[in-house]
């Protein structure tokens, strides 16, 4: 039996290690200069570059849990790469192959909703997809790929013309589905990296009608409705929408951005023991969690804060980008380059967050202020805690290892004595 206990013990230790390992990088979480290439966004390129460079064939539950979300985490691939050449010059040669497999995947039968190839669908209202499919040819052409030029003119066009025929100026996301404001900052962007890159002018129209819309459709707390309507939610402010918000719109219109951002951090903001993130509903509400916001758990909000990441570094609150990447280190179990309990799209997403950057020379960047990280209590006393523990347990093993030797060998008494 001394054996099985000392198994046990050096099993926990070992499987624990990337706790205690998380708890201390958390602890060592400083702030960083925010116009560079941080070495944690080196950690999830190499990240992207070995998920690109793998055999494909389409995602599964593992990777996002629901399959319109296929698109989202290639097209945040397209952002974190595209931003990581940016600032790190020397990544563009890598990043320009790594967006045309980005590209690929995007437009193939596996990830389209109809599972027909973008090129042969007809232009519907599956305009979650042909949004996150146009950043994507977008961010790519930005690098030199022109394979698809009259593919993103289609999409651009039709995403132009969904979005101002309607008097709220928000395409639906999917066929006969609500509108979000949310899903509509992404149509913006898109259509922005769009404009940039191929000198049009497609999108200036219907980002005009959904900022006025937006600043008459909002929440006492000065925050945008959830959605146009039609929803119990509609008219509650929902972190996982802000922060999805705010990171595009710092790309097409950071002043609208920043004054959002400024209201979000207000009513949503949660920072204790110096880590920090955003709650999913305003205080006072507590609806639960579900295939948007993810896990919710004493008002943490799982999406709200993995993509206020992005949020954070692109209007430079250093304090809070560090207070997130705290509590990533914490809860995702970080393993080699990735985090054990995140899926493939929330390691997008935190990629995409991790480099996030105005995407075109001369942008203005949003100047939100940045709050304090605080000191890192929470993550040095869980670190004190996993090394106590784990020095305990391997104190026991090798007491029991040496107290086996004593009693006659490896080998455990057998039943006749």
């Amino acid at each position: 039996m001394r054996w099985l206990g000392i198994a046990l013990r050096v099993a926990f230790v070992v499987v624990t290690a990337p706790v205690a390992f998380g708890a201390l990088s958390a602890t060592c979480t400083l702030e960083r200069d925010p116009s560079a290439l941080s070495g944690r966004g080196a950690t999830l390129f190499g990240w992207a570059r070995a998920h690109l460079d793998a055999p494909f064939d389409g995602y599964g539950p593992t990777d996002d849990f629901v399959g319109a979300f296929d698109v989202i985490l290639l097209s945040n691939l397209a952002m974190g790469l595209h931003q990581s050449a940016r600032l790190d010059p020397s990544r563009e040669t890598e990043s320009t192959r790594l967006l045309r497999r980005v590209v690929d995947r995007v437009i193939s039968p596996d990830v389209s909703p109809t599972h027909r190839a973008l090129a042969s669908m007809a232009l519907d209202d599956h305009n979650l997809y042909f949004t996150h499919a146009l950043l994507v040819l977008s961010l790519a052409r930005a690098h030199g790929d022109d394979r698809h030029d009259a593919l993103a003119h289609r999409l651009a066009i039709h995403l132009a013309r969904r979005t101002t025929s309607d008097p709220t100026f928000h395409a639906p996301s999917y066929p006969g589905s609500a509108r979000w404001p949310a899903d509509e900052s992404a149509t913006l962007a898109a259509l922005h990296a769009y404009d940039v890159v191929y000198r049009e002018h497609r999108g200036d129209a219907a980002t005009r009608g959904w900022l006025a819309w937006m600043a008459a459709h909002r929440t006492a707390s000065g925050l945008p409705w959830s959605a146009t309507g039609g929803l119990s939610y509609a008219r509650i402010s929902r972190g996982c929408a802000l922060s999805y918000m705010a990171f595009y719109t710092a790309q097409f219109a950071p002043e609208e951005s920043d004054a959002l951002y400024r209201a979000y951090v207000r009513e949503h903001r949660i920072a204790q023991l110096g880590v920090s993130g955003f709650r999913e509903w305003p205080p006072g509400v507590d609806r639960g969690g579900d295939v948007d916001a993810g896990l919710v758990l004493f008002g943490w909000g799982m999406a709200a804060t993995g993509i206020g990441l992005g949020a954070a570094r692109i209007h430079g609150d250093r304090g809070q980008v560090v207070g997130i990447e705290r509590i990533a280190d914490l809860v995702g179990v970080p393993v080699g380059d990735h985090y054990a309990l995140a899926p493939t799209l929330g390691m997008a997403m935190l990629f995409a967050g991790e480099t996030a950057t105005p995407w075109f020379d001369g942008a203005p960047v949003p100047t939100a202020p940045s709050s304090a990280p605080g000191l890192p209590i929470l993550p040095a006393l869980l670190s004190l805690f996993w090394i106590a523990l784990d020095a305990w347990l391997l104190r026991g093993a090798w007491r029991l290892r040496a107290g086996a030797k004593l009693s006659g060998g490896s080998a455990p008494p057998s039943s006749a004595g």
